[in-house]
């Protein structure tokens, strides 16, 4: 059996990982991060982090602005 897990890294990377500028993947890292799990600086998925977290009907954890079901703002 083998398992492949897809990755990328670059200015636009798009893959099953993701780390860039401009991420989309489940597991997204980058300045905009779209995925099932996202950090970045704006942030957009079910679990999202980051300066501005948007997280629709997920868990959004932000700096500055945090939207979803359940949302938490850090340091205020």
């Amino acid at each position: 059996m083998t398992s492949a897990v897809y990755r990328a890294v670059g200015v636009f990377a798009l893959g099953g990982v993701s780390c860039g500028l401009a991420a989309v993947a489940g597991l997204a890292r980058g300045w905009w991060a779209v995925g099932g799990g996202a950090i970045g600086y704006r942030a957009f998925g079910g679990l999202a982090a980051g300066g501005y977290a948007y997280a629709g009907n997920g868990v959004a954890y932000g700096y500055h602005e945090a939207s979803g079901r359940q949302k938490e703002r850090f340091f205020g």
